[in-house]
């Protein structure tokens, strides 16, 4: 079955990614992988004028609630250089674990589908902010959702954007 695609047409659209680590090995393990997430999410977001509505940073992916003049180019260039960032990462912490895995074996740290879906009304847009929210106390990483420092919940909660700037005006 062929993987979903964006359409060029569509994209201006509102669309939930998906952004997987091969073979779902946890990489974001600490405050300095984050950052490396968070930092080149801010350089894409304003090369490809790129809005990002909502996110989550998970130890092993990434939901994206994001609007862009060119989707497509943003996650290629994204995937692209944290690949690089993140490969040198693991080579300078020499952990047996990733040093084993498949990601350093083929220099690959992202899954090949990014499962891109069309936001197509308010509600479906509020389901999927809700579920990105709430994946960190779903994991038993925290009680609350604003707790966890890389997520959209402390932008729509708390209206704190020390972490990264959400347009919280989307429709």
């Amino acid at each position: 079955m062929p993987s979903p695609r964006i359409n060029k047409f569509e994209n201006e659209e509102i669309y939930f990614i998906t952004l997987t680590v091969i073979d779902w090995i946890p990489i974001f393990t600490n405050k300095e992988c984050f950052e490396i997430i968070i930092e080149n999410l801010k350089v894409y977001s304003s090369k490809y004028e790129a809005s990002i509505i909502g996110y989550v940073i998970m130890i092993n992916h990434i939901h994206l609630l994001i609007r862009s003049n060119n989707t497509i180019k943003f996650v290629q260039s994204f995937k692209s250089y944290t690949t690089k960032i993140l490969l040198n990462k693991i080579d300078a912490e020499k952990k047996s674990y990733l040093i084993h895995s498949s990601i350093y074996k083929n220099k690959k740290i992202w899954q090949r589908t990014n499962m891109p879906i069309l936001i197509y009304s308010a509600k479906f847009f509020n389901q999927k902010l809700e579920y990105i929210h709430n994946n960190p106390v779903e994991k038993g990483y925290v009680d609350k959702s604003e707790e966890w420092a890389y997520s959209s919940s402390r932008n729509y909660l708390n209206d704190d954007h020390s972490i990264m700037f959400v347009n919280t005006e989307y429709f």
